[in-house]
């Protein structure tokens, strides 16, 4: 254990500068997005646009294309949940999750073809999943469906062993701090809900 210890901390001190500063700017992100702050979604912008490139220079194009993606969604949760927005914290039926459940597996099956026959994308299966429903649960997040977090422990989870493989240490380490911080997101927006569902007077 100490000897895996002594590697990760050798390895994190190889960490260049950006990859340092994409590590903060998602962290502070997500420490927003558990407080509901709107300005998780600036931290979001910045972030993603700076791991575009990241990723891109590893050869893990999906993941590029997903920070892409995250950015427009960044701009359209701001605007959801702007100064004026009444948008509460809901949760989705399971007929609902089903659905999505099937159409993201359905798209990362035929994404994963299409990068492992005509790319050279490291882990085309894995990283296509972690896109999909990526795509979805963060359309969750933009919404406020509380069930957004357990895809992301899922995801982010997945997501350690991709980056570790692929030399990004660091990164590697956030998505430890991100599944830990989805949980924590979970239990704190499922508190938020309990107190607005009570101060309504619903049983």
């Amino acid at each position: 254990m100490s000897e895996f210890l002594s590697q990760l901390l050798t390895e994190i001190l190889k960490t260049g500068i950006l990859e340092w500063i994409g590590f903060a700017l998602s962290i502070i992100y997500l420490i927003l997005a558990t407080k509901e702050s709107i300005w998780c979604w600036l931290f979001a912008i910045l972030s993603s646009g700076l791991y575009i490139y990241l990723f891109f220079e590893v050869n893990l194009y999906i993941d590029s294309i997903l920070q892409l993606f995250y950015v427009i969604m960044a701009i359209v949760g701001w605007k959801n949940w702007g100064i004026k927005s009444k948008l509460k914290i809901t949760f989705w039926s399971l007929k609902s999750h089903l659905i999505a459940i099937g159409i993201s597996s359905f798209f990362s099956l035929i994404l994963a073809y299409l990068f492992d026959n005509y790319t050279n994308q490291a882990f085309p299966y894995i990283d296509a999943f972690i896109f999909c429903f990526s795509v979805m649960a963060t359309f969750l997040i933009t919404k406020k469906v509380i069930e957004n977090w357990i895809y992301f422990v899922i995801i982010d989870f997945a997501a350690i062993f991709i980056y570790w493989n692929r030399e990004l240490h660091l990164t590697a380490v956030l998505f430890v701090l991100y599944t830990i911080l989805a949980l924590v997101g979970y239990f704190v927006w499922l508190k938020t809900f309990k107190l607005n569902k009570s101060s309504h007077g619903y049983s």
